[in-house]
């Protein structure tokens, strides 16, 4: 079936693009048009509402699938408060930018973000692999290092090795070139 992941892991994955479609689609869209800014559907708050719940529990199970029960319950949680963000914030509004209303919705979906990721903490497990403070000890840097014998900087030297260009390898993989003397 093949790796679902995006590449570098910080891309978002083609489910994860639509789940954010779905959710403005069926959750700010309904709020616009309560508020008068949509295509002059008549919606009433209850579909709206509606609208908002599935949603935001079909885009937060599209953005976060593993476990699909902390994108649900995330989006059951954030699809309808963006909607009542948008809408109370619209309210008395005659012209609204678009950046407002991304703002609103993303500050008013965040307990709902924060209930998926710790749903999908608890029933997968905590991130046991961060070091903590008594694991880190402090390193000393000298005031001044000598300079590296292979590229010559000295920031990157510690008078054993270089971090810049691996001065030891690189002397370990030189030919030598002296003559043997038993030849």
């Amino acid at each position: 079936m093949g790796n679902r992941r995006s590449p570098k892991g910080d891309e978002m994955s083609g489910r994860q693009q639509v789940g954010i479609i779905v959710f403005v689609v069926l959750c700010g869209w309904p709020a616009l048009e309560l508020a008068g800014f949509g295509m002059g559907i008549s919606l009433s708050l209850p579909t709206a509402l509606v609208c908002a719940t599935i949603g935001g529990a079909f885009g937060g199970l599209l953005m976060c699938p593993r476990p699909a029960v902390a994108g649900t319950f995330g989006g059951l949680l954030a699809g309808p408060l963006g909607l009542f963000a948008v809408c109370y914030y619209t309210q008395h509004r005659e012209s609204v930018w678009t950046l407002e209303l991304v703002v609103v919705q993303l500050v008013a979906s965040l307990p709902g973000y924060l209930v998926g990721v710790l749903l999908q903490g608890i029933l997968t497990g905590f991130p046991t692999d961060c070091p903590t403070s008594a694991d880190q000890t402090p390193t000393t840097r000298p005031a001044s290092r000598p300079p590296c014998p292979g590229c010559g900087y000295e920031s990157w030297y510690d008078g054993v090795k270089c971090s810049n260009c691996k001065y030891p390898a690189l002397k370990a993989a030189e030919p030598d070139t002296t003559p043997d003397p038993a030849t």
